[in-house]
């Protein structure tokens, strides 16, 4: 018998984040979407008398797009200060997946050292009936995992 189960799936619209900018912490109710991805920086090298190409890592970049809601201006007020003093405050975002009705139960990162590459100030749009959103794109460049998906029992 099959024991693979749907409900060991968990739904991506389940779960939540904070963020923390210049250390005031806030529930991020306004973020609508956010993937974040780690990208490992490879160097290649075809050796003298190989034929196949040989690579190494030699680093990484972390990167992702947030989808927020233009409900708060904590990103336009973060850039107004960099502009100001030529200082980006700290930024961190906090966020989990946790569908309580899958088996693999919760997942949290702790995304640090945030850079906001664009920042919405103002949309308008005349022919939307829904939430005003923007996507801004994102690097980092550190995480800590906080809890991690358990193993369906499948496994």
């Amino acid at each position: 018998m099959d024991n693979r189960k749907i409900e060991n799936l968990p739904l991506c619209n389940q779960g939540g984040a904070y963020i923390t900018v210049d250390g005031q912490n806030r529930k991020a109710f306004e973020i609508a979407k956010l993937e974040a991805k780690v990208e490992l920086k490879i160097w290649s090298k075809q050796l003298l008398g190989n034929r196949m190409e040989q690579n190494r890592p030699t680093g990484a970049k972390g990167s992702g797009t947030m989808t927020v809601y233009n409900a708060t201006s904590v990103f336009r007020d973060a850039c107004h200060e960099y502009l100001e003093t030529g200082v980006l405050p700290p930024i961190s975002i906090q966020a989990y997946s946790n569908d309580k009705g899958s088996a693999v139960g919760r997942s949290e990162l702790l995304l640090r050292n945030v850079v906001l590459n664009e920042v919405p100030l103002l949309l308008i749009d005349e022919n939307s009936e829904e939430g005003s959103q923007s996507d801004i794109g994102i690097v980092f460049s550190d995480y800590d995992v906080l809890d991690d998906f358990k193993l369906p029992s499948i496994y």
